[in-house]
This record gives structure tokens, sequence and C-alpha cells, in this order.
């Protein structure tokens, strides 16, 4: 039954205000309510929305920024949909409607058209021709009723279901086919649209066409490329229509659904008994939990790192999200683990110990030292800073920076803790320097050297440099995007100490703190870090001063990685 004037005049401006992320609680609820409850209003609404689809194909709107010519183009739409709601009915000539044919007679009849939407008029007349051309094409070569929609492109340690076709690298994947099965593993597809789709087992799915995908059961991460607008996954409680976006749907074993925004926008369509009963705009970094049962949509906690987002078969490698932790590279680890909390490098030396034992305190280097660190390819090197002879090499390539003059005292070495029985060294330990185990090493009252804030612990004067393309080279198809970390000298413990930091890429400074002491705040460091930079170092040195208690601790440092593009 189609929507009486004053229903649709109501209902477009809802859909756009969803759209574009204005709409408010109590519009929310009345959108939901008209999809639900209207008849005819849940087409409408899949027809809004599909008109925006088409539109931001066209028009490209999803790319846009936030920015006054993209807010004047939603506009644009909601202003044609609000005209077309107040749009009178158009009565056609009684010469021009065709009841039925009989014979060789055509019989003529009155007839009044109700409204239609003139916005997908216009964009039907946009492509008539080629519309005609594919219309024709069709009719003369008929489309297959199974076409290869999409291709295998990465597995990881994939087990294929005993019912299910087992696919290779290269396997094609074709539309009504039985459903593709797995018991577990990762599987990559990558649509013939430009969708690259990661399966988590154990999962089951089937191809519908090629724009959409059936998720029967399983995760499913997928990433759509601008041209491929509007592709969606199908699932037993909602569609999910994308809308220039990278998301992951998880369909539970009772038909839940759970999505996970990752970028850019998506609609997230609810059923309840066959019917549309709700219907929500997802934006970055939200998610939402979809009841089978009901339809209804909830809100829950994000949760980006709960999905597979880059597989490597030949590196076997796999990647959810998470950045890369400096703190267990200098344990020895790989940044996602394995590192040995304790361990660390010999700023004189490089020699990597583990749960080092120093049998006293003031160590001091017999020159300007730097040395390369071969037993961690992710490591360039380690210093003790000197500036009393000028610039000091600060990498393999030859980097140099001009610290400033220091004794080449130096206490211990640059050091990784992630359980607050290694938050200082054997030397501090011995020397009665490991305060109540309620008094933890402190930034501003929050703990760091412990399982929620692991750290790297560098005592003035030295530094360390990492290489940043051995880490790329070990992921490829993931870029470094940036360099974060907070800094500061511990709360306790540590009256009278001043240091100076800072963070060299390529040698160049693009971070330095001078004379910090133990009562400023909690530096906190976001570097970005460019696709051609080659090193990353982290140095404190002393202000001037003796080193006397002037340990640094960096928490949670890390890199924050993302897809390349």
């Amino acid at each position: 039954m189609e929507l009486e004037n004053k229903m649709i005049h109501k209902l477009s401006p809802l859909v756009i205000a969803s759209l574009n992320g204005t709409i408010t609680e109590e519009e929310y609820i009345e959108l939901n309510s008209i999809i639900k409850d209207v008849p005819g209003a849940s087409e409408c609404y899949i027809d809004i929305l599909w008109t925006y689809v088409g539109i931001n194909s066209i028009y490209g709107i999803s790319s846009l920024k936030e920015s006054s010519s993209d807010l004047e183009s939603l506009d644009y739409i909601e202003a044609m949909l609000e005209e077309e709601a107040m749009a009178p009915a158009v009565e056609m000539p009684k010469e021009c409607l065709v009841e039925e044919s009989k014979g060789n007679v055509i019989v003529l009849k009155d007839y009044e058209f109700k409204r239609t939407y003139r916005i997908f008029s216009m964009i039907i007349s946009s492509v008539a021709v080629l519309m005609f051309l594919f219309i024709a094409y069709a009719n003369i070569f008929p489309v297959k009723q199974t076409a290869a929609v999409g291709i295998v492109t990465d597995q990881i340690e994939v087990k294929w279901s005993d019912t299910s076709e087992q696919l290779r690298d290269q396997d094609k994947l074709f539309t009504n086919h039985s459903p593709y099965s797995i018991d577990n593993g990762l599987l990559k597809i990558n649509y013939i649209q430009g969708v690259d789709i990661i399966i988590e087992g154990p999962a089951v799915f089937l191809c519908k066409d090629q724009n959409s995908i059936r998720l029967i059961s399983g995760k499913a991460y997928t990433r759509v490329s601008q041209g491929a607008t509007g592709f969606t996954i199908i699932t037993p409680s909602c569609d999910v229509i994308d809308l220039g976006t990278e998301f992951g749907v998880n369909v539970q074993k009772n038909g839940n659904a759970i999505v996970q925004m990752y970028k850019g926008k998506a609609s997230v369509v609810s059923r309840s008994a066959e019917q549309i009963a709700e219907s929500v705009i997802l934006k970055d970094k939200q998610a939402r939990l979809v009841q089978k049962s009901t339809g209804r949509i909830y809100q829950i906690q994000s949760d980006p790192e709960s999905f597979i987002r880059h597989i490597d078969q030949e590196t076997h490698k796999i990647w959810n999200g998470e950045p890369l932790a400096l703190g267990d590279v200098v344990g020895g680890g790989d940044g996602f683990g394995g590192g040995e909390s304790g361990a660390g490098i010999d700023p004189e030396t490089g020699r990597f110990d583990i749960r080092y034992v120093r049998p006293g305190r003031g160590y001091k280097a017999n020159k300007i030292c730097w040395s390369p660190v071969p037993s961690n390819r992710y490591v360039n090197c380690v210093f003790v800073t000197d500036g009393s002879e000028g610039p000091q090499k600060v990498s393999t390539d030859g980097h140099r920076y001009e610290f400033i003059e220091t004794d080449r005292r130096f206490h211990h070495d640059i050091f990784y803790s992630n359980s607050p029985e290694t938050m200082l060294p054997a030397d501090d330990v011995a020397n009665g320097l490991v305060p109540d185990p309620e008094d933890e090493i402190t930034l501003d009252g929050i703990s760091y050297g412990v399982e929620d804030h692991p750290a790297i612990f560098i005592h003035a004067p030295s530094g360390i440099t990492f290489d940043l393309q051995a880490i790329r080279k070990d992921w490829p198809g993931l870029e470094i995007s940036s360099f974060g970390a907070v800094a500061g000298i511990s709360d306790i413990g540590r009256d009278g100490a001043s240091i100076d930091i800072v963070v060299l890429v390529d040698g160049v400074c693009v971070f330095e703190k001078k004379d910090y002491t133990v009562d400023e705040q909690t530096l906190k460091l976001n570097i970005p870090i460019a696709a051609e930079s080659r090193y990353l170092t982290l140095a404190v040195t002393d202000a001037g001063d003796d080193a006397w208690f002037d340990l640094c601790v960096f928490g949670d440092p890390c890199l924050q990685l993302k897809l390349a593009e």
C-alpha cells in the first residue's frame, strides 16, 4: 500500500538525518516506529537508501570530508526528497494509458498515477541510454544462472567442512552454489567489484550475487572500495549495506549479529518475522548488536580488535588492528608477543640481556659509543649520548644528531617491563630503590611497567633506534602511521631528577622536551610516521646536570599500523 502524503513528507528528512548523523534520539525512535508500523514505509526507506547509494556512486558524496560542500550536497538530496513528498498527484491523459490488449484491439481506461519519487526519475533519466543498452544486451545474451563473483586470494590454515567444496588460492566462487563452509582458519576473498572479505572460521556463507554475500554463521571483515558502494552482507537477523566503509560482521550461533564499524558508514537494517523492524546508520568506531528474535538493535561497546583484518600466507602474519608494541621488541619479541619482561639492551655494547644482573651502579662509557644490535632485527642500534665531539651517530645509515655534552654515565640497560617484579633492574633492587609493592612506578598516578601498561625504561644518557623498514618488510600489506607513547619521570623516588627527552625520525628531531622534571605532567606523544621514514630514535639525556635518578619511562610505546591503500 502506498504511503499517505504526510507520511512520505515525514519519513524523507528522518532518513536523511540518519545518514548525515544529525538525527536525534526522538527522531530515531520515530523513524523506526514508522518503518515498523506504517505499511509501505520499509520499501520507501530502502528506496531512499539506494538513492543515496546511487547518487554517491555518481558524485562521490561519501568521499567528501565533513565540509560545507558535503552538507550542501546532503541538503540538496533532502530538498529533492521533501519536494517529492509535497508534489501533487499527476493525472495521465486517457489516450496514453493502456488497460489490456484484446486481440488486435487496445482498450484504454481512466487512470490517475499517484505521486512517484521524482528523484528516482532523475537518476533513471540520466542513465536511460545505458539502461536501454543493458536491457537489450540482457535479452540477446541472457546471463547464466550461475556466475563467478569472487576469487580466493589468500588463506591460512583453512580446514574445509566435509560438506563443502574445498577451494584453493585463485579458485573462483560462484552464485547459486551450495554454501561454502570452513571449520576453522582464515579465508580471503576478492569480489569482482573491488571488495575484500576475510572470513574467519568456523563459518558458513554463500555468494548471493556480485553485490552481496549471505553470511549464515561466523565472522567476516569487509573492506569496500569506493566503486563498490552498496555492497551488502545479509545475515539471519539483518542486512548491512555499505555506504563506503570498512566493517566487520559476526553472526553468532543464535543468529544474532554484531556489526563493528571501522571507517565510513553503513546502514544496518534488522528483520523480525521477515519484516523490517529497525534501522540505524553506523559510523566510525561504532558497534551494534542485532537480535534475531525481535529485530531490535542495541548499542554495544566498540571492539576494533575483534576481527582479523589482514592475513598473509607467505609470512604467516595475521593482524587484527592492534598496534605493534615497541616494549615487546626491546624484550626480544616481534611487537606482538614473545618479549621477555625485564630483558634489556646494553647501550654501550648492544648486548641483549635476559633479566640481567649488574654488580653496582654508575656505569661510564669509556668513549662516545654507538653499537648495532645484531640480535634484534627491529632494533637498529643503541648508544650513550654525549655531544662533546659534535653530532652523534644514531643509525647504521649514518644519521647524526647533536646532543648536549654529558659525562657518559648510565645506570642500567634500556629494558622492557610488563610486570611489577621487573619494573626496576637488579642493581636498583640491590640498592633498595624498589618501593613498596603498592607504590609501583607511576606517571600521573597510573602504574607503568605492568601488564595493562607495559613500558620501556631508558636511563640518561642513552638512546635506542628502531628500524621501521625491517618492520614493514615483515608485514607486507600494512603501513606504519604513527608512534605513540606517554613519557615522564616516575612519581616515586625520583626527586631532583631532570632530563631532556628527544624523539628523532631519520636523525631529524620531531619532539624535544628540555629540563623535564618529576613535577611536570606526563608527556603524551603522537608522532606521524611517513611511508618513506626509515628510523625512529628515542633518546634521554641528563639536562646538563648529573644523571642520578634520571630514569625516563616510555609507557605504552607502540607503532600504530593501518592497511595499505
